[in-house]
């Protein structure tokens, strides 16, 4: 049942992402296939979109490269100090209807709320 409703949506077989050092992040980009999206895995930035954390469809390894001495150099300048350490590498996902934010609290009365 899932590979039949896997089959119908390409993306949903291959939407992990890999968590990589900036030293691994080309094996993981080839292991899950360009185009890609690569991104800082630090809670240190919250909003890694406005920081420059974040870097789309990247199509090849040079890019990918490319982006992440971008993300480095942003990054340390949001945060002062900060090391990419490691980052998340996901398959770049083209097509998508709508995006979803989930937002969770932890509430001392109820615990986990959405």
């Amino acid at each position: 049942m899932a590979e039949q409703a896997a089959a119908r949506r390409p993306w949903a077989r291959r939407a992990r992402g890999r968590l990589a050092t900036p030293a691994e992040a080309g094996a993981a980009a080839r292991a899950i296939g360009f185009p890609v999206v690569a991104k800082i895995a630090r809670p240190a930035i919250a909003h890694k979109t406005e920081a420059g954390a974040v870097a789309l469809d990247l199509r090849n390894e040079a890019a990918l490269a490319a982006a992440l001495s971008r993300i480095a150099a942003t990054s340390a300048r949001a945060v002062p100090g900060l090391v990419v350490e490691q980052l998340l590498i996901e398959r770049q996902v083209a097509g998508a209807v709508a995006e979803l934010i989930v937002g969770v609290k932890r509430d001392a009365q109820f615990g986990l709320a959405w």
